[in-house]
C-alpha cells in the first residue's frame, strides 16, 4: 500500500500564514516572494496587460491619472500579483529574470527610465477612504522618506489658526525656535524648502488662500512635526479629492514620475461593512476620485490596481434598497465605463498546485502518480465529466491530482464568501495535511470533505444567516440521524472511536454518507455552481467517486438514493423531485427553523389544545361566535321565524344520555369531533 506523502511533501501541520502573502511584506523580501511565484502562461500576459496599461499613461501628451481592477476569484494570487509587479517596476533584477516573465521585462524595458513610487495601501480596520488612501501614503513615507516633509493631507486653515493662537500664547521667540527645529538635519535635499521661518515667511505663508500651495504645504507640514504633533494620529484629513492631488504634489517633490497605488484591500473593505448601507452609500462613490475630479490637476500621474474578488455590484446588492441601491448601482456602471480590468483566471491554480503542493520527490514518485491518475481516467465517462466539469481538461486534473477540478471549483466558489484573508492552496493543503496519513495513492479526495475546512469560518453578511442554518442543521439533524444509522450514538466522539479499530467499519459507513450530505449543504451555500448544480444520486457519487461502496458495481446512485429517501422522511428540509428513477436532490436553507420551531412547541400539543383549535377552525367557517361561555348559542332565522338554539361541541362515542338531552324551549345542535 503506497500512501500520497511518501511521494509528495505533505507537512505534518499548517501554519496560519502559509500561502497568505501582505503586500508591504512581499515588497520587503522580494527574493523569497519571487521565489514562491509561479508563472503561468495567463500571469504573463497579465503583466503585460498591467505594464502596457501603466504605459498608457505616459503616451498621452499630458499624462492622465488612471485605474485598474485587477480581477481574479479567491486564492488567485492577487496579492502575490501585485508585489511581483511591484519589484518590476522598481527593476528588480530576479524579477526581470522570472522564468516566463523575461520576455515580458524585456518588451516593457522602458519602465526602467521611470521612477515610481509604489505605495502598498491596506484597507481593512480603516475608518474611511481618507484614513486608509492619505493615512496609508502618510505612514508609507515616513518609512521610505522619514527625513521628508509631510503631505499636505491636514486641514490647512484650522491648523494655522491653532498655530497662530499658540504663537499668541508662546511668543515669536519660542514659537519660531520650536516652528523651526530640526530644518538644519535635513542635509539639504530639499533645496529652498530647507531655509527657516520668521515672522515675515509664516504672514506671507499663512495668508495663501491656496492650501496646495508649496509655502502653504511646508508651513502646515512643520506646525504639525514640530508643534502640533497628536495632529499625525487622528486622521482628520481633507477629503480625498484634493487629497489626491496633495499626495501628486508630495510625490513630485521627492523627484518620482509617478505614483502607483496597490488597493489590496479596497473592495473587500467595502464588503465588509456591507451590512451598514450608509457607510457603503458615503464611502463607495469616493472610489470615482481615483479616476474623475480634482485628481484631473495632479503634478504627476496617480495609477491606481484596486484588487477584487467580486463585482460590487454582487456583493453589495442584498444589503442596499431603495434610492441607495440605485445611487450605488448607477456609481458602479459609472466606473465600469471608466476603469480598466486586468483578470487573473481560475485555471492558473491548477499549476500553481502543482508546482507548490502536489510537486514529486523524484523521477519515480512522478511514474507512480502518473500510472494511478491514468487508472483514474478509466471510470465511466459520466463519471470523468462530473469531476473534470465543462471548464476542465484532464491536463488540469492530473495538475491538481489527487484533487479533482470539480472539487477547485465549488472550493472557489464557496471560500470567495469568506471573510477571512485565505487562499485556496492553503486549504487543499490543509486537506492534504488532515489525511497525511490515511491518503493512499490512487484516491479523489471527495467532494463533500471539503464541508469540514469551510463550515467554521466566518462567512459575508449575505451569506451568514445560512451558513448558520447549514451548520445547524448538519450537527442538531443531519449527524445524529447518520450515527444512529450506523449504530453509534448520537453524542460520539468520533475522534475517540477512530483510536479504536472496533469502530472502524461503522465510522467509515458513517463517513460515506457524511460525504453526501455534506456535499448537499455545499451545494445550498453556493447553488450557482456548476460542479454542485442538478444533483441527483449519480452525480452526488461521482462528486465522491471511490468512496461509496456498494455491493453491485456501478450502483452507487441507487445505494446513495436509498438513503436518502430514507433521510428525507425525518429532515423535511432535504428535497426530491417526484422522478421516480433519477429525481433531483437538494437541501432547502432558510433562515427560519422550521424544525426547531415545532420542536418547541411540542409542548403545546395535547388534547386539550387540539380540540380549541379544531373547534376554532369550524366554528370560524360556519360563522359562529365562539365566546369564553360554557354554553354557545346561535341565532337564526328558519322559515320566517327566528330560532335561537344551544351548540354543543362533543364526541358522541363518549357522551352519556343526559349529555345529548335538549332543554325543552330550545334547540339543540350537537357537533361531534374525531
Amino acid at each position: 500500500m503506497t500512501y500520497l506523502k511518501d511521494l509528495i511533501h505533505i507537512p505534518e501541520q499548517v501554519n496560519r500564514g502559509d500561502f497568505v502573502l501582505n503586500l508591504a511584506e512581499g515588497v520587503l523580501n522580494p527574493e523569497q516572494t519571487v521565489a514562491n511565484y509561479v508563472v503561468t502562461e495567463q500571469l504573463a500576459t497579465a503583466f503585460d496587460d498591467a505594464l502596457t496599461f501603466i504605459r498608457s499613461v505616459y503616451d498621452e501628451a499630458r499624462p492622465k491619472s488612471k485605474a485598474t481592477y485587477l480581477h481574479g476569484s479567491f486564492g488567485s494570487g492577487k496579492s502575490h500579483f501585485m508585489a511581483i509587479l511591484s519589484l518590476l517596476l522598481a527593476g528588480h533584477e530576479t524579477v526581470r529574470h522570472k522564468e516566463r516573465l523575461q520576455p515580458v521585462a524585456v518588451k516593457h524595458d522602458w519602465s526602467r527610465s521611470k521612477k515610481f513610487l509604489l505605495v502598498p495601501l491596506h484597507m481593512i480596520g480603516r475608518a474611511s477612504m481618507e484614513q486608509g488612501i492619505l493615512g496609508g501614503y502618510s505612514e508609507y513615507i515616513a518609512k521610505q522618506h522619514p527625513e521628508a516633509p509631510l503631505p499636505a493631507f491636514f486641514r490647512a486653515t484650522e491648523i494655522i489658526a491653532n498655530a497662530q493662537k499658540l504663537r499668541s500664547n508662546m511668543g515669536d521667540d519660542t514659537f519660531f525656535a520650536q516652528l523651526n527645529a530640526g530644518s538644519e538635519a535635513g542635509g539639504g535635499d530639499w533645496g529652498d524648502l530647507e531655509t527657516t521661518w520668521d515672522a515675515a515667511r509664516f504672514d506671507a505663508a499663512a495668508a495663501h488662500t491656496d492650501p496646495l500651495h508649496e509655502d502653504q504645504r511646508r508651513l502646515v507640514s512643520d506646525i504639525v512635526t514640530h508643534l502640533i504633533t497628536s495632529l499625525r494620529n487622528q486622521g482628520d484629513f481633507v477629503d480625498l479629492d484634493h487629497g489626491l492631488v496633495a499626495m501628486s504634489l508630495h510625490a513630485k517633490d521627492l523627484g518620482y514620475d509617478g505614483i502607483v497605488l496597490f488597493l489590496d484591500e479596497l473592495v473587500l473593505w467595502l464588503m465588509s461593512r456591507s451590512a451598514d448601507p450608509q457607510f457603503v452609500a458615503a464611502q463607495g462613490p469616493k472610489i470615482a476620485n481615483l479616476v474623475e475630479g480634482k485628481i484631473a490637476n495632479a503634478a504627476l500621474p496617480i495609477i491606481s490596481f484596486i484588487a477584487r474578488q467580486r463585482d460590487l455590484r454582487e456583493a453589495l446588492g442584498d444589503s442596499l434598497t431603495g434610492s441607495t441601491h440605485k445611487a450605488m448601482s448607477q456609481t458602479m456602471d459609472w466606473w465600469d465605463e471608466r476603469f480598466h480590468k486586468i483578470t487573473l483566471e481560475d485555471r492558473n491554480l491548477p499549476v500553481i498546485a502543482r508546482e507548490r503542493l502536489l510537486r514529486p520527490k523524484n523521477h519515480g514518485a512522478k511514474d507512480q502518480i502518473d500510472a494511478a491518475f491514468a487508472a483514474t481516467t478509466k471510470v465511466r465517462q459520466d463519471v470523468m465529466d462530473v469531476l473534470l466539469t465543462a471548464d476542465s481538461s484532464k491536463e488540469a486534473f492530473r495538475d491538481l491530482y489527487p484533487f479533482s477540478p470539480a472539487l477547485v471549483q465549488s472550493l472557489v466558489a464557496v471560500s470567495g464568501q469568506l471573510q477571512r484573508d485565505r487562499t485556496a492552496l492553503r486549504i487543499l493543503l490543509q486537506m492534504l495535511t488532515s489525511e497525511r496519513k490515511t491518503l493512499e495513492l490512487g484516491t479523489v479526495v471527495p467532494v463533500g470533505d471539503l464541508w469540514d475546512y469551510i463550515i467554521g469560518e466566518n462567512f459575508s453578511a449575505n451569506l451568514k444567516a445560512q451558513a448558520d442554518t447549514a451548520r445547524r442543521l448538519w450537527d442538531e439533524h443531519f449527524c445524529p440521524l447518520l450515527l444512529g444509522e450506523v449504530g453509534l450514538p448520537a453524542d460520539a466522539d468520533l475522534a475517540e472511536l477512530a483510536k479504536d479499530s472496533a469502530h472502524a467499519i461503522p465510522l467509515r459507513n458513517f463517513r460515506m454518507r457524511a460525504r453526501i450530505v455534506k456535499t448537499l449543504l455545499l451545494a445550498a451555500l453556493v447553488p450557482n455552481v456548476p460542479s454542485l448544480t442538478h444533483l441527483t444520486a449519480r452525480k452526488l457519487a461521482a462528486l465522491n467517486h471511490g468512496t461509496i461502496q456498494s455491493p453491485i458495481p456501478n450502483q452507487e446512485g441507487r445505494t446513495i438514493l436509498t438513503w436518502l429517501r430514507s433521510w428525507a422522511g425525518t429532515v423535511e428540509k432535504l428535497k426530491l423531485t417526484s422522478d421516480p428513477n433519477d429525481p433531483m436532490i437538494s437541501i432547502e436553507l432558510s433562515d427560519i427553523d422550521t424544525m426547531a420551531i415545532i420542536r418547541d412547541a411540542q409542548g403545546e400539543d395535547n388534547h386539550g389544545n387540539r380540540k380549541r383549535l379544531l373547534q376554532e377552525t369550524l366554528y370560524r367557517e360556519l360563522g359562529i361566535q365562539l365566546t369564553d361561555t360554557l354554553f354557545h348559542h346561535h341565532r337564526l332565522e328558519w322559515r320566517g321565524c327566528a330560532r335561537e338554539f344551544e351548540i354543543r361541541f362533543r364526541n358522541i362515542r363518549l357522551c352519556n344520555a343526559e349529555d345529548l338531552k335538549a332543554p325543552s324551549d330550545k334547540w339543540v345542535m350537537v357537533i361531534d369531533y374525531p
